[in-house]
């Protein structure tokens, strides 16, 4: 018999949800748990901490997942780098509306 040239359709994995909490709440209660005042805490520290306490939890690709997470918070301006480490922006005053 000759191929029909189709492929049967196989159905799409559909990835599990994590069992731990978002990558931002992560990386903020590591560097609120690691970071030292006013310094920040360095990207190895921050996965350290992660993997001490997150460990069986976290997937196989981790370590690129937390170094494209930390870019993008920097961009998104949620962290500032300062060299080496990340610590958490200060939230902008919000402006009080004036009387007229």
């Amino acid at each position: 018999m000759p191929a029909t040239g189709k492929k049967a359709d196989k159905p799409k994995k559909v990835a599990a949800a994590p069992s731990h909490p978002p990558m931002q709440e992560l990386i903020a209660e590591a560097i609120i748990a690691t970071g030292k005042r006013g310094k920040g805490s360095s990207s190895v520290a921050i996965r350290k901490y992660l993997e001490g306490k997150y460990g069986s939890k976290l997937n196989s690709r981790f370590a690129t997942t937390l170094r494209l997470a930390l870019k993008r918070n920097v961009s998104s301006g949620v962290l500032l780098q300062t060299k080496a480490s990340y610590r958490l922006a200060k939230k902008p005053a919000t402006q009080k509306k004036k009387k007229e």
